[in-house]
C-alpha cells in the first residue's frame, strides 16, 4: 500500500534521528541525551501527541537553536495544533540548516503544507516545486506534486507564463517570389523577400477567480503578449533598410469569463468577453472586442467533445478601411490514450467582413494532433498538422480573386526528465507552405521553437 504524506514525514524524521550517533535509548537512563530526546519527540509526534512533542523539541532547541530534527518536529507539531504561521516560520529555519536532499525535501515539504494550511496558496505552490526538486525518491516527489495541485486548485489566483525563442527562415512572412505580373506588366519589389531571424517572446496571463456557487465561477484576467524579432546577418544584407523592430508585436487583453459546470461536472459552459489592443512595429495597430460562448462535455472517461461560437470586431488604427467583423465556429474532439497520450482534431469555420479587399474573406481550418505519451526517458513527442483555406471576396492587385491554401507540419518534444523546479524544456520544429493563385502571397517558412513547460 502506498504511504501518505504524513507517513513519509514520519519515516524521514525517524531516519534523521536514528542516523545520528548515540541515538539508541538505554532503558536504565533517567535523563535523556539529545539524540535520545530527538527519537522520543519523533515518537510522540508519530503517536499524535503534538503538545508533548513540542515541549521536548523546545527543550532540545535550548541547547542548539539550529538542531534540524528538533526544528522539523516542532514545525510539524505546530502544524498539527493549527498554528500554520508558526509552523511555516520554523520549517523555513529547518530548511536553511538542512544539509541533505532528504532534509531539504522534508523541510520544504513541511513549509508547503503550512502555507497550504494557512491559505497562502501561491507561496505553497512555489515551495511545493522546491520540495519536488529536492525529493530523493519518486514517492516523495509525488507527495510534493500532490500538494502543488491542491494549492493550485484552491488558489483564486492563476499565473501562466510562456517563454519562447524561435529561429525562423521567414520572420516577416515574405513571399517566395517578389515578382507580380499585372496586365502584361511585371513589377518587382526588392524588399518583398523572406527574411530569416529570431523571435524572442513572453506571454504572461494573470487571472483572479471568484466562486459564486458550487457550479458557477467568474474570473477576470489580464494578458500581455510580447514578441520581438532580430534579423540575421543574411537578412540585413538582403534588405539593408529592414530592421527587426519593424516586425515586433505586442498585445494587451482584458478578459472576463463566466464558467458554469453542468451534468455533475461532466460538462462546462463558458462565456468570455475579451477587450484587446495590439501594436505592430511599435505603432498602434488595432483595438478589438471579442465574445465567445463554448461548451465542453466528457462523453466518456476518455473522450471530450467541444464547440465554440465567437464574434469579434476589429477597429484598425493604421487604415480604417481594414477594420473587420468576424464570426467563427469551432468544433473539437479530444481523446485520451494510454500512458498519458492523446489524439485530437479541431475544425474552425470563419467569415470576415471588411471594406478592404486584403481583409474580407472566408476561411476553413482543420488542425490535428497526436501524442503517444512518454516514449522513454521522459521524452514526450507531439505531432501536429494544420490546413487552412482562405477565399477572398474581392479582387486584389489583379482581376482574380485571391485563393490561399496553407499547410503546416510540426513536431514538438517535451523533455520531462530534464525539469528544474517542475519546468522542463520543449523543442519544436515546424514547416509551413502557403500556396496562392497570386504569386505575391506564396510563401514558405521553416522554424525551430524552444520553450519551457510545467510538468505538473
Amino acid at each position: 500500500m502506498a504511504r501518505g504524506p504524513f507517513s513519509l514525514i514520519a519515516a524521514a524524521l525517524l531516519a534523521a534521528c536514528l542516523s545520528l550517533p548515540g541515538a539508541a535509548v538505554k532503558a536504565e537512563e533517567k535523563r535523556l541525551s539529545i539524540p535520545e530526546a530527538r527519537v522520543f519527540a519523533a515518537e510522540l509526534l508519530n503517536n499524535r501527541r503534538p503538545r508533548a512533542a513540542r515541549a521536548v523539541a523546545r527543550g532540545i532547541l535550548k541547547s542548539d537553536e539550529n538542531d534540524y530534527v528538533a526544528l522539523l518536529i516542532l514545525s510539524r507539531a505546530e502544524l498539527s495544533l493549527g498554528n500554520a504561521e508558526e509552523s511555516e516560520k520554523i520549517a523555513k529555519q529547518a530548511f536553511r540548516v538542512a544539509e541533505t536532499d532528504n532534509d531539504r525535501f522534508t523541510s520544504s515539504y513541511t513549509v508547503s503544507q503550512a502555507l497550504l494550511s494557512g491559505e497562502k496558496y501561491t507561496q505553497a505552490q512555489l515551495w511545493s516545486r522546491r520540495s519536488a526538486e529536492a525529493a530523493p525518491k519518486d514517492s516523495m516527489r509525488r507527495a510534493a506534486v500532490n500538494t502543488f495541485q491542491q494549492a493550485r486548485n484552491a488558489n483564486p489566483w492563476n499565473v501562466q507564463i510562456g517563454l519562447r525563442f524561435a529561429p525562423s527562415s521567414n520572420v516577416n512572412n515574405g513571399p517566395s517570389s517578389n515578382r507580380l505580373e499585372i496586365g502584361g506588366l511585371v513589377f518587382i519589389d526588392p524588399a518583398a523577400v523572406p527574411l530569416s531571424g529570431y523571435e524572442v517572446g513572453a506571454d504572461v496571463e494573470v487571472t483572479r477567480r471568484f466562486d459564486l456557487s458550487n457550479t458557477l465561477r467568474f474570473s477576470a484576467g489580464l494578458r500581455v503578449d510580447e514578441r520581438q524579432f532580430i534579423l540575421s546577418d543574411s537578412a540585413k544584407r538582403k534588405v539593408p533598410t529592414a530592421s527587426g523592430n519593424d516586425y515586433d508585436f505586442r498585445a494587451i487583453e482584458l478578459k472576463l469569463r463566466f464558467d458554469h459546470a453542468q451534468s455533475n461536472g461532466r460538462a462546462r459552459m463558458t462565456y468570455d468577453l475579451i477587450q484587446g489592443r495590439n501594436w505592430s512595429g511599435g505603432d498602434l495597430l488595432s483595438d478589438y472586442t471579442r465574445f465567445e460562448v463554448g461548451r465542453d462535455a466528457s462523453v466518456s472517461p476518455r473522450m471530450v467533445l467541444g464547440a465554440k461560437l465567437g464574434v469579434e470586431h476589429q477597429e484598425r488604427k493604421d487604415v480604417s478601411a481594414r477594420s473587420a467583423d468576424i464570426i467563427d465556429l469551432t468544433g473539437r474532439l479530444h481523446y485520451k490514450l494510454r500512458d498519458n497520450g492523446a489524439v485530437g482534431v479541431q475544425l474552425t469555420l470563419s467569415d470576415t467582413a471588411s471594406k478592404s479587399a486584403s481583409i474580407e474573406h472566408q476561411a476553413a481550418q482543420v488542425f490535428g494532433y497526436y501524442s503517444p505519451g512518454d516514449v522513454g526517458k521522459g521524452v514526450v513527442p507531439t505531432f501536429s498538422v494544420a490546413y487552412l483555406a482562405r477565399d477572398f471576396d474581392q479582387p486584389l492587385l489583379t482581376t482574380t480573386k485571391r485563393r490561399d491554401r496553407r499547410t503546416t507540419l510540426g513536431v514538438s518534444v517535451l523533455l520531462s526528465e530534464m525539469d528544474y523546479f517542475g519546468f522542463a524544456p520543449t523543442v519544436g520544429v515546424n514547416a509551413t507552405k502557403n500556396t496562392s493563385n497570386i504569386s505575391l502571397f506564396k510563401s514558405e517558412e521553416f522554424g525551430l521553437t524552444l520553450g519551457l513547460k510545467s510538468v505538473f
